[in-house]
């Protein structure tokens, strides 16, 4: 499975690695998980998955959240990366 974020670096640069980070714990023993960042022109947001468009930041008009990353089965507990406490997945 492969994501690329395409995006304005200088207005998103946080939000994508918040994107980012949240694919990598919904899929921490998917090895075959690949998660490309590009630079986008000015303003843009657009999420892809196996080269497919999951969500366009000019077509909808808001900015991504991880209801927008095509990820039916991830799990809140997965998400939560504000909590503070150092897990071990082994």
């Amino acid at each position: 499975m492969e994501y690329e974020m395409k995006f304005c670096v200088g207005c998103y640069l946080p939000l994508a690695m918040e994107l980012s980070s949240k694919l990598l714990a919904a899929n921490s023993h998917n090895e075959e998980l690949s998660i490309r960042i590009q630079p986008g022109k000015t303003g843009s947001f657009e999420i892809f998955r196996d080269g497919e468009l999951l969500f366009s930041k000019e077509i909808t008009g808001k900015l991504p959240d991880t209801s927008d990353l095509g990820l039916e089965e991830m799990r809140t507990e997965e998400l939560r990366l504000d909590s503070g406490k150092e897990r071990s997945c082994c």
